[in-house]
């Protein structure tokens, strides 16, 4: 479903995407049908997406603008060297 809202929301006339840097989300391994299942459940969840929406599941790229700013502990990972 987040997929589905995500696409939903940025096809909104006039909608804009910003990012708070340094502010996250993370998915919590809670022994759901997803993160406790012993074999992958993306083809099964691929085609039902397919099913309902009527086409695949394509990631789509939005333009974002960057709010805020990053600590200096994050630079490295992101692959940033230049701190100016």
């Amino acid at each position: 479903m987040n997929h589905d809202l995500w696409e939903r929301v940025c096809d909104l006339p006039h909608s804009e995407l910003f990012m708070l840097l340094g502010e996250g989300t993370f998915d919590q391994v809670h022994g759901g049908i997803a993160t406790n299942s012993p074999v992958p459940r993306w083809p099964e969840f691929a085609a039902e997406y397919e099913q309902i929406r009527g086409r695949r599941y394509q990631r789509r790229h939005v333009p974002a603008t960057y709010v805020g700013e990053l600590r200096p502990s994050m630079h490295p990972p992101l692959g940033i060297t230049d701190r100016r």
